[in-house]
C-alpha cells in the first residue's frame, strides 16, 4: 500500500513539473525497494508527453538509474563481524 503511495507521489511531482521533489523520491524509493515499475511509469509518462515521436529521455534515464543503482546497491550494505547484513 505504501508503495503505490509512493509511486503517486512521484508520478505527481514529474506531471506537475516538481522534478527535485520527484528526484529525491525517486532515488529513496529505487534505494529502499527494487524500482523496476519506475521503468514503467516512465514509459507512460513519456507517452502521455509524446516523447516516444523524439527521444523518451526519461525512460532512458530511468532504465539507466534503476540498473545501475541496483548494480552499486550490493557493494553499499553493511554487514556485521557474523556476516550478517544490517538493513
Amino acid at each position: 500500500m505504501l508503495r503505490i503511495l509512493w509511486l503517486t507521489l512521484i508520478a505527481w511531482g514529474i506531471l506537475a513539473q516538481f522534478f527535485l521533489f520527484a528526484l529525491a523520491i525517486t532515488l529513496w524509493y529505487v534505494f529502499r525497494y527494487s524500482g523496476y515499475e519506475l521503468i514503467f511509469l516512465a514509459i507512460l509518462i513519456d507517452g502521455y508527453y509524446g516523447a516516444f515521436f523524439s527521444i523518451p529521455v526519461l525512460s532512458i534515464s530511468t532504465l539507466v538509474l534503476v540498473v545501475s543503482i541496483n548494480v552499486i546497491k550490493p557493494s553499499l550494505l553493511m554487514y556485521t563481524e557474523k556476516n550478517e547484513m544490517v538493513s
